[in-house]
């Protein structure tokens, strides 16, 4: 059965022109390990329950990248190569927090389009669609509480 997943996969992969576009999971293992950096940095900034949900909010999108590593390892055999994630935050918080917001908003649905894009994959996108979208809502909350 294995040997079959596995042929399936290596038919895909280098199968000639007409096949969907695959996910670029390498890129989302990378906007994830930046977003938790962001959300550890954010909470530094805050204090309360907003620092609270903002660590909480980072622990998912480390494990977001672990899982899309291992779904990243399956695929190719390889781990992935990337670079250190330090991103610079400037702005007052309920701005940041926006652009997070808006972020997150775009991350569920860029989810959503490679769940039908690789539907091998797709319980795997599908749920990190919804971790995102809750995490919209979280920091909705966050800002409806700041202003």
């Amino acid at each position: 059965m294995l040997e079959e997943s596995e042929a399936a996969i290596w038919a895909r992969v280098t199968a000639p022109g007409g096949t969907k576009p695959q996910p670029d999971v390498q890129a989302m293992i990378a906007d994830e390990r930046s977003d938790c950096a962001t959300y550890q940095k954010l909470a530094a900034m805050t204090g309360g329950t907003c620092a609270a949900s903002l660590r909480a909010i980072a622990r998912d999108e480390a494990c977001h990248a672990k899982r899309l590593t291992a779904l990243y390892f399956v695929k190719t055999g390889a781990c992935p190569e990337l670079a250190p994630s330090c991103p610079l935050l400037s702005g007052c918080m309920t701005a940041l927090l926006r652009e997070r917001y808006l972020a997150e908003r775009a991350g569920a649905a860029a989810y959503r389009a490679a769940a039908e894009q690789d539907p091998e994959s797709a319980a795997l996108f599908t749920c990190l669609a919804g971790d995102e979208a809750g995490h919209a809502k979280a920091i909705l909350a966050m800002l409806e509480q700041l202003l």
